[in-house]
């Protein structure tokens, strides 16, 4: 798993209208280092419609990463690859993650 990376994720508890697909956002350290010895990474939700944010960056085709839903994203619930978004995307990402968090 790579940051950039998008996945399918399967919640633990499924809602008809929550995203299941998560953007990767935590450091490739974190994101390769062994299963037991970090059993979570970062992601944000890939959301189907345009929150209307500035912290919210569109990526084709699979939606809006939305800076305001990042979170921890239990490993073993990623089951597939879905993409990998482009450099250009992931410094948008960044920079609405970095206002987010005030960094």
């Amino acid at each position: 798993m790579r940051r950039g990376e998008i996945w399918r994720y399967d919640p633990v508890i499924r809602r008809s209208d929550a995203p299941t697909l998560r953007l990767i956002v935590s450091a490739d350290g974190i994101n390769t280092a062994d299963r037991a010895d970090a059993p979570v990474v970062f992601g944000v939700h890939l959301l189907l419609t345009d929150p209307g944010k500035l912290l919210a960056v569109r990526i084709d085709p699979h939606g809006w990463a939305s800076a305001m839903t990042l979170e921890t994203v239990i490993r073993r619930r990623l089951i597939e690859p879905v993409d990998t978004v482009d450099p250009e995307l992931m410094d948008l990402v960044d920079g609405g993650l970095r206002a987010a968090l005030d960094l």
